[in-house]
């Protein structure tokens, strides 16, 4: 069993590690080539599982809007979150919703590529 001061060291080694990591980003930047609108006008909705990455599951690069929650699930409060995203866009020239294409996945889902919902029965 792991004393708990040797967990809190690794707690602090993570998050030193979190820190150097987010100093690299910093000084290399966003990628330039990248948009606030997504390219391909696509919303993911998909879960919080760390074991799936909607941007390795996908191969992404900045191509859709990702939002995740536990489930996957569209929730009252994704709807909340979609209409901010809507004024936010809007700063950006283009308003997310009309035309845009959603897609939503759950660990359960994103293991079998035929079980991804569809646009329509998000």
């Amino acid at each position: 069993m792991v004393s708990s001061a040797k967990t809190k060291e690794m707690k602090m080694d993570f998050f030193e590690s979190l820190i150097e990591r987010n100093a690299e980003f910093a000084h290399t930047g966003i990628n330039p080539k990248l948009k606030m609108i997504p390219s391909r006008q696509t919303m993911i909705i998909g879960c919080v599982d760390p074991r799936v990455d909607p941007m390795e599951l996908f191969k992404l690069a900045g191509e859709v809007a990702i939002i995740r929650n536990v489930g996957g699930r569209v929730m009252p409060s994704r709807f909340e979150t979609i209409g901010i995203l809507r004024v936010v866009s809007r700063v950006a020239g283009q308003e997310v919703g009309a035309g845009w294409d959603p897609l939503c996945f759950n660990t359960q889902t994103a293991a079998s590529p035929i079980a991804i919902t569809t646009p329509r029965s998000c």
